[in-house]
């Protein structure tokens, strides 16, 4: 299945290509780079929410600390990678960078915000 989402996908800034635009730098970190951003968010957070509510007595900080160590290997290993390949890190990986962290952010969001619900409730 990942083989054919890979397949499958198509860079937003490719699409502007093929319909004759001419791409900016400004053009990649606004379709490319900020949606990857955005969905690491959104990963993070739902994550951790699903988490909470699977297993109520979990406490977060373990859960965060777990999630940013893996997020800092995984980003220096793919800092390493661009800068190798490449000899630069390029702006999409940029953007899978700050997508691999905004999942640590998502996981801090809600652990933040669910004792405010804890206490409403």
């Amino acid at each position: 299945m990942t083989i054919t989402f890979i397949w499958l996908f198509e860079w937003p800034t490719a699409r502007l290509v093929q319909e004759g635009h001419a791409l900016q730098e400004r053009d990649i970190w606004l379709y490319d780079v900020l949606p990857i951003i955005v969905a690491g968010y959104l990963m993070g957070f739902v994550a951790m929410m699903l988490t909470r509510f699977l297993f109520p007595r979990a406490r977060s900080k373990p859960i965060l600390i777990s999630v940013g160590v893996c997020a800092g290997a995984v980003g220096l290993l793919l800092i390493h990678l661009s800068l190798v390949i490449a000899g630069r890190m390029p702006d999409r990986d940029i953007g899978s960078l700050g997508m691999i962290l905004m999942i640590v952010v998502g996981v801090a969001t809600w652990s933040a915000i669910r004792p405010a619900f804890a206490e409403e409730c």
